[in-house]
């Protein structure tokens, strides 16, 4: 079909038109850090472009969403996080339904005659984003913080290797497969579950950097790698680099599963006596003074933020968790991964086959085996080398700014 320059000039004028109005978008995610952070940084862009952001969350999140702008829909979560790497971790899929169905009974029943332009969910929120853009009538864009899927990489099936053989004839399961069914056809939905949660939307948002998603030259024009969405976190406290003036290595389990006292003490006596001062944040998990005396070129926190230590940085210890990998590559630190979980053992491969770090195995972590892969780390500059050039892509990829465009764009050719 041809256009005159006529009309071009109209499409032009109207998007331009639409975005100084302001669209309203509805973001969707779970009550967890590593999926709150990314989200937060993109709302906050939004926003500043002058959108209005619907943000459904709870808790501790709510002056945190209400910071950057967004306006808060709360909603009783049913806190599916907080069975994942536990022994109930069987009945994950099971509670991510119910957070979708919660996310979907809030925001249908408090947004009817409000409807948002747009539903950009999370992946962790696939059944609420896909039931509400359908509810709404409104576009549909998916948000993967994690590694996207296509025909040839399917980050289920990593996650399914890492976890071993799974038993589906579990009351969890049964439950789940129920629900499901019965959600997707009482919304309308002619698709059976494995079409429905494999579908794919015409906007994609991946928010790691081509090069490192598995396969990922062979996702097509429907996926865009912005890389990660970061933003100022100074509500988590501030920090100094040490007066020694000695390399800087961050150490974290994440805010989910930091309960292991016995990797901290391990990295703590991994650390003594090196020429490097390690930075360990422990959030919740344990209390700090469980872990009695320090060596001089040790500290141990709750909270603080990252990106402060990682700026001087020279490595970072983590379990792997993508949003702790890529604020690491984002500054380009090389890292010890030490993934616990099915759904991090996957980046943690991916560190190795690119050669940005080494893997421990967490029942291999032993001050020894610490020290170890701090001392290799440390001495084979081709790790730095190669995170740096991670960083470059990242840098490129384009974060919070492009995802913001990208959904303006998607919206004006709606």
């Amino acid at each position: 079909m041809c256009h005159s320059p006529n009309s071009a000039r109209r499409t032009a004028l109207a998007y331009e038109w639409m975005k100084a109005m302001g669209y309203h978008v509805l973001l969707l995610t779970i009550p967890a850090n590593g999926h709150v952070f990314p989200t937060l940084a993109l709302a906050s862009e939004l926003v500043r472009r002058g959108h209005r952001v619907t943000y459904p969350t709870m808790g501790g999140f709510v002056s945190r969403a209400e910071s950057v702008g967004a306006t808060v829909l709360p909603y009783d979560s049913v806190d599916p996080v907080s069975v994942v790497g536990g022994e109930n971790s069987g009945q994950a899929p099971l509670l991510f339904l119910k957070e979708s169905l919660a996310l979907i009974d809030a925001a249908a029943t408090k947004l009817s005659d409000d409807v948002p332009d747009v539903v950009v969910y999370d992946n962790a929120t696939l059944q609420a984003g896909r039931v509400l853009s359908r509810r709404f009538d409104r576009p549909g864009i998916q948000l993967y913080p994690v590694f996207a899927s296509n025909e040839h990489y399917s980050f289920v099936m990593a996650m399914m290797k890492a976890a071993g053989p799974v038993d589906l004839a579990t009351p969890a399961m049964a439950e789940f497969g129920g629900l499901l069914a019965g959600m997707i056809a009482e919304n309308g939905f002619d698709e059976d579950i494995p079409t429905f949660m494999g579908h794919v939307e015409d906007l994609n948002v991946v928010l790691v950097p081509r090069a490192f998603q598995p396969a990922g030259d062979t996702f097509d024009q429907r996926f865009a790698f912005v890389g990660p969405c970061l933003a100022d976190r100074s509500f988590l406290g501030e920090w100094q680099p040490p007066a020694s003036g000695l390399p800087v290595a961050l150490v974290s389990l994440g805010t989910v599963n930091n309960r292991n006292e016995s990797f901290f003490r391990a990295t703590i006596d991994a650390f003594a006596g090196l020429d490097w001062h390690a930075v360990i944040s422990v959030g919740n998990g344990i209390d700090p003074a469980a872990l009695g005396q320090l060596p001089d070129n040790v500290e141990v926190h709750r909270w603080l933020q990252h990106l402060d230590v990682l700026e001087h940085a020279g490595m970072a210890i983590t379990h792997a968790g993508m949003g702790g990998v890529m604020e690491a590559l984002r500054f380009g630190r090389p890292m010890i991964a030490v993934p616990p979980f099915p759904d991090v053992i996957p980046n943690g491969d991916r560190l190795a086959d690119l050669g940005l770090g080494v893997v421990l195995r967490p029942a291999d972590v032993t001050a020894e085996t610490m020290r170890a892969a701090v001392l290799q780390v440390a001495a084979d500059a081709e790790f730095t080398e190669r995170a740096q050039l991670m960083a470059e892509e990242i840098r490129r990829a384009g974060g919070a700014a492009e995802a913001a465009t990208l959904i303006e764009n998607r919206l004006a050719s709606a």
